[in-house]
């Protein structure tokens, strides 16, 4: 069993996406964080197989957030979700740590490619 942890300041947002997955991974086990500060504390509590983190929230954004995960927990991928559509973004994400970078609006598209790449991946080499 994999879990996840979805970190995004929209409610409706986390729900969307834990539904989805619930629905894709039925025995997977979802966590959710509304700020980079929660999230950072549902690291340590859960240990979950990789996160999911939006960019832009309060307290404490998604890139600090993954650059602390990125020292506290590296083995944890972080995957980085959100509007920002700027290169800039993009390159500060994966200087902080992330694993891969994801704009929202291809969520539906390229995050389950993505889990399974990432999360799916390193759950197999952890069991052998």
């Amino acid at each position: 069993m994999c879990s996840l942890l979805i970190v995004d300041d929209h409610t409706i947002n986390r729900e969307w996406i834990k539904t989805w997955l619930g629905d894709v991974f039925p025995d997977w086990e979802f966590h959710e964080a509304e700020n980079g500060k929660t999230a950072l504390e549902m690291v340590l509590l859960h240990e979950p197989d990789a996160v999911l983190m939006d960019i832009s929230m309060p307290v404490m954004d998604g890139i600090e957030a993954t650059e602390r995960m990125a020292q506290s927990a590296p083995d944890i991928p972080v995957l980085i979700m959100t509007l920002h559509t700027a290169p800039a973004y993009r390159d500060r994400a994966y200087e902080a740590g992330a694993a891969a970078f994801l704009r929202k609006d291809r969520v539906d598209t390229e995050l389950l490619p993505l889990i399974e790449s990432i999360v799916l991946e390193k759950q197999s080499l952890e069991e052998v």
